[in-house]
């Protein structure tokens, strides 16, 4: 979900932002086709097979031709760098090629790819396909740490008693048993300030600066010991005149009780205590206590797989490959020692183990995995495996040990001429993620108003017993020849941007065809119907698909067209060709007889919601409300979009209510001349960069990025430029941070 983005619309236009109170509809560059609690299973899908032709099979070639309407791009193969040097890695960023040093192309398989997805949805398939590993969507319990949201979180990691929080989970030891299965100790803990700790540790210890815990451990080692005195278990006041109910460790090395000292990650610097704000208000200290670890548990706790399998996959990063995160890759290796130790935290319900966490206020485990929530609509039959589909008969399937193979191949499509590749793209290329839940679970769809506001009621979750998914997650495509903006990556503390989150690319321009073959074998006519059909998307020739990476920003929005068809009847006495309009008629007749046989209100196939919103996300001149891009992040709470959103009770547009309008195409693609591409613009020096990100700057982002550059190495005209631009900045030349990083630029 997600997304980083450090400019408002990732590169798209403002409209639907309103005031601070309300922010207008969620931003975003994606949209879902609701999922159907029907299912489409062909008559004719036992007697699929590549040797036995159907009595009305055809088979032949199709002779596609692909046009970029944006710039378009898809990595090249083979290994990369890892990585910082992969951005500046040639191989890295390079167009994929159909052979090293070759012509660029689109591989067969991402084409291929592309049209499944559009039969999956126009034929009213299965979203999951296929039981256990070989399912296209996998089956997660996601987790969630959302301290905005009490009622969802709050509520299980708490307790409240006499108007003081007290924490309901419990600190344990996570080791391995003599055959390597996961088993816990539980055992008593109390919390200490860092500033205790770091009395005791010496002058050189500072725990409270921003940081995972793998820092803090460079500092104080791991399982370190402590003798301490342990206060009674009492509340205790703490920031906003809230009272926590917790035992608290005094007198370290010299007390009674010892113990093991535990760290957590620092999500923000440590104030100072008695700080106060320049409105003379005290300031909220952060996170300012650690914890201690003692009295262990003789008695061993088994650790469920199911219990194991949520924590590992809390505690990776997002990919395909799901490598630990910060935090679990520092731990893991200890688990492999035969004394080896973790320290986490578990929740206890009903006496049964229910989870647990590295950190107090772990991530906590939703109730529904997603394949849970997919059985709330139509009851399990997105995952019948003993079925199948319309798209799984036409390009094949896996299923545990069995499979079927596909009767569609797409041969590389080569690209026309010679393009000359766009220069260089640096961005963050995150993806959306699945727990922001305005977006991915369906919400009260009849009383949300045009923005997409919820009854304030609440939200519905995956810790809710009937929540659904929203359906099928599709990009929305840009306008023909919009110019495309990426936003830069982020900037560190210190003004530089943040290569680790970057990736970059050469994209080829808009107008750049390729052309190949589409192989078919043994398809009956409604087959091929469903595979002109969503090659043209019926007839609809303003209608795109989107092909290949950054589609996000822009990217990859392409029109196919079908050059030569050289198909034949499988039998040979059936006669001459079969008709393309015939066959796509056939496929549009089977689906119309189909829905009005299973859904009672008489709806037809084109009119239903699944192929209304397929097809207004594909039409480039739609009229989106909300700006076509992702949230921003900001600063903190007060400027992230994404909780602003969620206070304001929005959840994502409704594409049914989306209308044909002002997005209309900015300019026609114009075609690859085979000229070598203008040169880029000259490289801005540091002090242009700023000025160039400054409009976007919150005060304390502006100086750290001024204390980073060195008015020595400006231009009179350069320093001047700066003044100007913070003079001019409301509120900024009365920051007294920047004020007093401003005295040198003032010199002439």
């Amino acid at each position: 979900m997600a997304a980083w983005n450090q400019n408002r619309g990732a590169g798209g236009d403002n409209r639907g932002r309103q005031s601070e109170e309300d922010p207008g509809p969620i931003p975003s560059p994606y949209n879902f086709v609701p999922l159907s609690p029907h299912v489409f299973f062909p008559e004719w899908a036992d007697r699929v097979s590549m040797d036995v032709p159907f009595s009305d099979g055809i088979s032949g070639t199709l002779q596609i031709r692909v046009e970029a309407m944006t710039p378009i791009y898809i990595r090249n193969g083979g290994a990369h760098p890892e990585g910082k040097a992969r951005l500046h890695d040639a191989d890295y960023s390079d167009f994929f090629r159909a052979v090293p040093g070759g012509p660029y192309a689109i591989p067969g398989t991402s084409l291929k790819g592309m049209l499944r997805g559009v039969v999956e949805i126009a034929s009213f398939g299965k979203i999951v396909g296929t039981r256990g590993r070989t399912g296209r969507v996998s089956d997660h319990r996601y987790a969630v740490r959302d301290l905005q949201n009490p009622a969802l979180y709050g509520r299980h990691i708490t307790e409240t008693r006499n108007g003081a929080y007290k924490p309901r989970v419990q600190a344990a030891w996570l080791s391995r048993g003599p055959e390597g299965a996961w088993q816990l100790r539980l055992c008593e803990f109390a919390r200490v300030e860092q500033e205790d700790l770091e009395r005791w540790r010496g002058p050189r210890c500072r725990l409270g600066e921003r940081g995972p815990a793998k820092s803090k451990y460079q500092q104080i080692a791991p399982l370190t010991p402590v003798r301490f005195d342990c206060g009674p278990e009492i509340p205790h006041p703490h920031s906003g005149g809230k009272k926590l109910i917790y035992r608290k460790a005094t007198n370290l090395g010299t007390g009674q009780t010892e113990g093991v000292i535990v760290l957590t990650g620092q999500p923000s610097d440590r104030k100072q205590h008695g700080c106060v704000s320049r409105e003379g208000k005290p300031c909220s200290r952060g996170k300012h206590m650690e914890f201690i670890f003692f009295d262990d548990s003789a008695d061993v706790l088994a650790v469920p797989d199911s219990v194991k399998e949520d924590f590992e996959f809390a505690h990776s990063k997002l990919g395909e490959n799901r490598q630990p995160n910060p935090e679990w890759a520092f731990w893991k290796p200890c688990l492999s020692r035969s004394d080896g130790r973790v320290p986490v935290f578990v929740l206890i319900k009903e006496g049964k183990l229910h989870s647990m966490g590295l950190a107090m206020m772990y991530r906590f485990p939703y109730e529904l995995s997603i394949h849970q929530a997919i059985d709330n609509t139509g009851g399990g039959v997105h995952r019948d495996g003993s079925r199948l589909d319309f798209a799984e008969t036409l390009f094949g399937r896996v299923e545990d040990q069995d499979g079927l193979r596909g009767r569609v191949a797409v041969e590389t499509l080569l690209a026309d001429g010679k393009p000359t590749a766009l220069p260089v793209v640096t961005t963050v290329l995150n993806g959306p993620k699945p727990t922001y839940y305005p977006n991915y679970i369906l919400q009260a769809e009849a009383k949300r108003d045009e923005n997409g506001q919820v009854p304030r009621d609440g939200y519905r979750t995956f810790m809710d017993k009937g929540a659904q998914i929203r359906g099928w997650k599709r990009y929305i495509t840009q306008p023909d020849g919009k110019p495309l903006t990426p936003p830069r990556p982020p900037a560190k503390q210190g003004g530089e941007e943040n290569e680790d989150v970057a990736t970059s690319f050469r994209p080829l321009p808009a107008g750049t065809t390729f052309t190949g073959m589409v192989h078919i074998h043994n398809l009956r006519r409604q087959e091929l119907g469903a595979l002109l059909w969503a090659i043209s998307w019926g007839g609809g020739k303003h209608l795109r698909h989107s092909l290949g990476m950054a589609k996000p920003y822009g990217y990859g929005s392409v029109s196919l067209k079908i050059v030569e068809a050289q198909i034949h009847p499988c039998d040979p006495g059936a006669g001459g060709s079969p008709d393309l309009a015939d066959c796509q008629k056939a496929f549009e007749e089977t689906m119309e007889a189909w829905i009005r046989g299973v859904d009672g209100r008489g709806q037809g196939w084109s009119e239903s919601p699944q192929i209304q919103a397929l097809r207004t996300m594909a039409n480039p001149t739609m009229d989106w409300p909300q700006a076509v891009g992702y949230p921003s992040l900001g600063d903190g709470p007060r400027t992230n979009e994404f909780v602003k959103q969620k206070k304001a009770w929005h959840s994502l547009v409704d594409p049914r209510i989306v209308k044909p309008g002002a997005r209309a195409s900015a300019a026609p693609p114009q075609k690859p001349s085979g000229k070598p591409a203008a040169a880029p613009p000259a490289k801005l020096t540091p002090v242009q960069e700023f000025l160039k990100a400054l409009p976007e700057l919150s005060a304390n982002r502006a100086a750290a990025r001024l204390k980073a550059l060195d008015p020595g190495k400006a231009s009179p005209a350069e320093r001047k430029a700066v003044c100007d631009a913070l003079r001019t900045k409301p509120g900024f030349e009365s920051n007294w941070a920047i004020k007093s990083l401003l005295e040198p630029w003032k010199a002439t």
